[in-house]
């Protein structure tokens, strides 16, 4: 909640139970994540009443626009999820560079990578095999600012598949 630290060069990974890897929330949280791997999860969505009922996932980010944690070279695959995508983003602003996204399941989910809000940078980043509901991002922007939006450089989206196309 709130937080300023650096966090470099770790593995989460399911050891036969559920739940998420990693939520991020607070105002003026600018926390940075570096060379990190997020792998073999199952996140089902539910909230977690310790912090504020937010939805636990593989990665979740939730607070207002001074919410700014970073992502550098982060690994998330193998992943499977529920309800609200392997990444979950509601308000803030993230930034993303040289992060793969890869091989992740969250056909339940309308996205691999799912923001209700918010704003967020991703830099020559890739997303392949994924496979979720109605898209790899998506993004519910009701309610953003005209500023608020989600930014794409040198990013390649890769084989990635949705349910219209699944079944």
């Amino acid at each position: 909640d709130s937080g300023q630290g650096t966090f470099s060069g770790f593995l989460i990974t399911s050891m036969n139970g559920s739940g998420g890897g990693i939520i991020i929330t607070g105002a003026h949280n600018q926390t940075t994540f570096v060379d990190c791997e997020l792998k073999n999860l199952y996140s089902t969505g539910s909230p977690h009443e310790q912090v504020y009922d937010l939805p636990v996932n593989v990665i979740t980010v939730s607070g207002d626009s001074t919410c700014r944690p970073t992502f550098h070279r982060i690994k998330i695959h193998n992943n499977d999820v529920t309800q609200y995508g392997v990444v979950c983003q509601i308000g803030a602003d993230t930034e993303w560079s040289h992060c793969d996204i890869y091989e992740n399941d969250a056909r339940a989910s309308d996205g691999t990578v799912m923001s209700t809000g918010g704003r967020s940078t991703w830099h020559d980043c890739v997303f392949s095999a994924n496979q979720s509901g109605r898209g790899t991002v998506y993004w519910d922007a009701e309610g953003t600012l005209v500023t608020d939006e989600f930014r794409f450089f040198d990013s390649c989206f890769i084989d990635n598949q949705t349910v219209t196309n699944l079944y």
